[in-house]
């Protein structure tokens, strides 16, 4: 089995930006836009113990109900996240649940053009897995077809 890596060099040519912030639950955090980019967060963590209670880190986007995006406590105090936010959405995020728990969430900004002309670049940001997908073996089969388990 072969995996890409994506290396800071390529990283590079698509004009990415970190992005950190500390949450709160005295108040929501209105998530910044960047014209011409997109926010993907990765990652959220306990900043601050729940204590005996648990944390849900929850989004607000463009007027539509809040949805819970993971819920961190004492023992789970770390989620990958996949989320994307345009500079056409306007969301907020919220945390719920122990009231002197803070919550890291962290993300990068990409320009927005790079990611949507480049598929194989996007499927490598989107990649939950160290490394990237696995894309080589695709070309191996044609459509419809199965890999047996001898393979």
């Amino acid at each position: 089995l072969t995996r890409t890596v994506l290396s800071a060099s390529a990283m590079d040519e698509l004009q990415y930006a970190f992005f950190g912030h500390t949450l709160s639950p005295s108040k929501p955090f209105d998530v910044p836009r960047r014209p011409g980019s997109v926010l993907i967060l990765k990652q959220a963590a306990l900043a601050k113990a729940a204590g005996k209670g648990s944390v849900r880190l929850a989004i607000t986007c463009d007027g539509n109900d809040e949805l819970v995006l993971c819920s961190l406590a004492t023992g789970r105090e770390q989620s990958t996240l996949c989320v994307t936010l345009s500079t056409s959405n306007h969301a907020q995020l919220h945390i719920r649940g122990t009231k002197s728990a803070e919550v890291h969430v962290c993300g990068v900004w990409v320009q927005r053009d790079e990611i949507l002309s480049d598929p194989e670049m996007l499927a490598k940001l989107y990649s939950n897995e160290e490394g990237g997908e696995d894309d080589e073996d695709d070309e191996d089969f044609e459509e419809g077809e199965e890999e047996s388990e001898g393979e």
